[in-house]
């Protein structure tokens, strides 16, 4: 991808980060926010892969984006370390067409 394609799907990650209100429950600098319910997500590709390594994760994801798709689309599957029983669980985003949800996996595994 071009530089002005990859900008241009970071910002449409970024409008669908927003848009779906997740700074709500998750910290994100890139997108302004401080939600506190949820992990969050600044480095979370280096999270992700720390999370599949250990041996108490419960999903079935074995790379950085089907652990991120997992999480969004079937939260369910693993609670990340201290969120197990926040009175705020994470809802699920299965609706999210795959453009979307594709822009978004792009946006936040850019974070640092």
């Amino acid at each position: 991808h071009t530089p002005v394609a990859q900008n241009a799907r970071v910002t449409a990650g970024r409008q669908v980060y927003l848009q779906n209100y997740c700074g709500i429950c998750h910290t994100l600098a890139a997108a302004g926010t401080n939600g506190t319910f949820g992990p969050p997500h600044d480095g979370l590709a280096t999270t992700a892969r720390q999370r599949i390594a250990d041996p108490a994760y419960t999903g079935q994801a074995v790379t950085v984006v089907q652990y991120l798709r997992e999480s969004i689309v079937e939260p369910s599957a693993y609670a990340a370390p201290g969120y197990a029983h926040t009175s705020h669980p994470m809802p699920v985003y299965a609706y999210l067409p795959k453009r979307d949800l594709d822009a978004l996996i792009y946006f936040l595994l850019q974070q640092k």
